[in-house]
């Protein structure tokens, strides 16, 4: 939970970013953008709490975090950033999706 009035600091860099076509279709530009907020900030949404563990150990030394959303609709929303940590010649890409796109 954050203070009114307080910008929440993201935790890793999200690289590129991308959506599937049925995200850019179904979603507005804001939802989207709330989401990506959530997800650089640390809340990984519907997430377990294994899974929210493996995001923070991922964060360290790993390749990837997930997260996922349920929106007002009931239907689902995932983001995934990976290649958290770049060597020269790569890059960090996030992509918002639906489990069906995967």
């Amino acid at each position: 939970m954050y203070l009114p009035g307080s910008i929440p600091k993201a935790l890793f860099s999200l690289g590129q970013l991308v959506a599937t076509k049925a995200i850019a279709l179904e979603c507005t530009p804001a939802v989207i953008a709330a989401l990506i907020a959530r997800h650089a900030t640390g809340d990984w949404g519907t997430l377990d709490l294994e899974d929210q563990e493996q995001n923070r150990q991922e964060l360290v030394n790993g390749y990837r975090v997930m997260s996922s959303y349920e929106l007002e609709d009931g239907s689902k929303v995932w983001i995934i950033t990976e290649n958290l940590h770049p060597e020269p010649g790569t890059s960090t890409i996030t992509t918002v999706l639906r489990p069906d796109d995967y």
